[in-house]
């Protein structure tokens, strides 16, 4: 590429297909994953018990590869950055825990994940992007797809060695990048709300390639959807409410309606970040478990196995992780489980399983799952929270479903 300059956008054309290709049939990252793992009860010696890990080295040095030409972009490119953007709008899902996942959430496809949604957030903070409704989109895509990682049981890695450590170094600078994240949601999300919010009146219809349709604002306001409905608008990402009949009037109520939304977003985004940040710091430690159990008291082992900078962003995860299990209070775990419920009743199910810390968060994600059952009786371990003990012996009246 250095060179050939003239040829570089066609390369990055052709690349960026290649790319979309291996998304659309479901190659490496993108693989489904396998719930064929041998059976424990085997009525033979040989058949062999073994992990079916996704195929993601290829992925793994593809996206090696985007982030030093992203890093190069930003300084001599501008046409490469908005290209660059459009392969992540196209490639993170804003849907969390689909049954059937756009990414494997295999835990050997972690790394490989949060590498390319490291190149997401080398994007957002900075100056590199414009004051954009894009940019507010991609920061809700890269959210969505690392929570979309923990709508599955917990596993153990089943890498080790230089694999694993490199993985461990990818997941801590994600979750560095995600503790910095705040100082950046509060000061991008205004520029990102003028752009939607203006002058201009109401919003136009985007393609549905581009939607927002994140369930935290499913819980719009009655009247503030446009006739479409909730699936066909950017109105889905900041609603807007009917204006008032002077001038005057709108444009107090147009301000009004800007400052409430800029809260509900960045709030959004906090319990967002907090819920990623928690989950993130439990796989953190059981891979660095994993890498190196008899050395994780030895700070200088630690440094040695991942870095000096990887060591202290270890120590950061961990103090958030004892921070959530001992300070955390009974009444924000159970506001967490229905933020949780919110974003998808995926995630809400599988939470206590990651953070098996407060009996304040299973009960209520058992209220949540007795309240809407239908919603995840696609998932077995939701049974676990529909029945209980005492609902048997009772003969509790739910139990008809």
């Amino acid at each position: 590429l250095s060179a050939c300059p003239q040829h570089e956008l066609v390369f990055l054309q052709e690349m960026v297909t290649a790319w979309h290709y291996t998304r659309s049939a479901k190659l490496g990252l993108f693989a489904s994953d396998s719930t064929e793992q041998g059976d424990p009860l085997a009525p033979t010696e040989d058949m062999s018990l073994k992990p079916c890990p996704p195929v993601t080295e290829p992925h793994d040095i593809w996206i090696k590869f985007l982030h030093e030409r992203i890093e190069v972009a930003k300084y001599c490119s501008q046409d490469q950055i908005e290209m660059y953007c459009d392969l992540l709008q196209r490639t993170l899902e804003i849907q969390v825990g689909q049954p059937v996942a756009a990414m494997s959430r295999h835990v050997s496809a972690a790394g490989t994940r949060f590498r390319l949604l490291n190149c997401g957030m080398s994007l957002l903070q900075g100056d590199v992007l414009p004051k954009s409704l894009a940019k507010h989109v991609l920061r809700q895509r890269i959210y969505s797809c690392s929570l979309d990682f923990f709508c599955a049981d917990k596993m153990y890695p089943v890498r080790s060695g230089p694999s694993l450590k490199d993985d461990v170094q990818v997941l801590l600078k994600f979750w560095s990048m995600m503790l910095s994240d705040k100082k950046y949601i509060k000061t991008q999300i205004v520029g990102d709300m003028e752009s939607i919010v203006g002058d201009a009146g109401p919003v136009h219809p985007f393609p549905a390639d581009v939607r927002s349709v994140s369930s935290e604002f499913a819980r719009t306001p009655t009247g503030s959807h446009p006739p479409g409905g909730l699936a066909n608008t950017w109105t889905n990402v900041v609603p807007l409410g009917p204006s008032t009949g002077t001038l005057n009037k709108r444009s107090v109520s147009r301000n009004q309606r800007f400052a409430n939304n800029h809260d509900n977003l960045v709030k959004d985004y906090s319990r967002k970040r907090w819920l990623i940040l928690s989950l993130l710091s439990v796989e953190v430690d059981m891979a660095m478990i994993w890498l190196s159990p008899l050395e994780l008291d030895n700070r200088e082992a630690i440094m040695l196995q991942v870095g000096k900078e990887a060591a202290k962003q270890m120590d950061d995860a961990g103090k958030w992780r004892d921070d959530v299990r001992t300070r955390t209070q009974e009444k924000q775990w159970r506001e967490y489980a229905r933020h949780a419920w919110d974003i998808s009743p995926t995630l809400a199910v599988f939470l206590p399983s990651w953070l098996n810390c407060s009996q304040a968060l299973v009960n209520e994600v058992s209220r949540l799952v007795r309240s809407s059952p239908t919603k995840v009786c696609n998932i077995p371990q939701a049974l676990d929270y529909f029945l209980s003990e005492d609902m048997l012996e009772k003969d509790s009246p739910e139990l008809p479903h």
